[in-house]
């Protein structure tokens, strides 16, 4: 499917690797074969449904993303929902890992009806890489001003009951 009938992955002119099957399990399985590969951005886009894989979003999984994730690197989640609002498990988890967060609304500019607010979460080790890019980008707004209450999801507790959207 992301192959065809879509075109981006084809056309795209960096260099890349499909890899089937949950996100977090196929960096486990990479991490037992040894030292992996780091990348310069991990993107978790799979959030915008009722059910959504709370396992992805835990305090074990971003230890596990930021073991594959460049010192530089940035790890880009969606958190476009009609029902839940992520944004304090993110402000969670960049607190406990001493990250840099900001997130950026992407609002369409004309009001057709297919179209709507995509919601993206940036966090990165890089103290300085979001500092210089926030001038550039007016829709990013720094996540801890904005006042989110931080929660922090384990793998032994995930609440959506403290995420719902209000």
């Amino acid at each position: 499917m992301a192959q065809a009938p879509f075109t981006y992955l084809k056309s795209c002119a960096a260099r890349l690797e499909v890899v089937p099957g949950d996100a977090r399990l196929s960096l486990q399985a990479e991490a037992t074969r040894g030292p992996g590969r780091e990348f310069d951005v991990l993107v978790l886009d799979a959030f915008s449904s009722d059910a959504i894989p709370a396992h992805l979003l835990t305090a074990e999984a971003m230890e596990l993303y930021l073991g594959h994730l460049k010192p530089d690197g940035i790890v880009a989640v969606h958190v476009s929902n009609n029902y839940l609002d992520l944004r304090g498990v993110l402000v969670g988890l960049s607190q406990r890992f001493a990250m840099d967060f900001v997130i950026v609304d992407d609002v369409p500019k004309t009001e057709e009806f297919w179209l709507s607010t995509s919601r993206w979460c940036l966090l990165t080790r890089d103290k300085t890489l979001l500092r210089q890019w926030l001038p550039a980008s007016p829709e990013a707004r720094e996540a801890l001003e904005a006042g989110y209450h931080p929660v922090l999801w384990t793998d032994d507790h995930a609440s959506l009951l403290s995420v719902l959207s209000r």
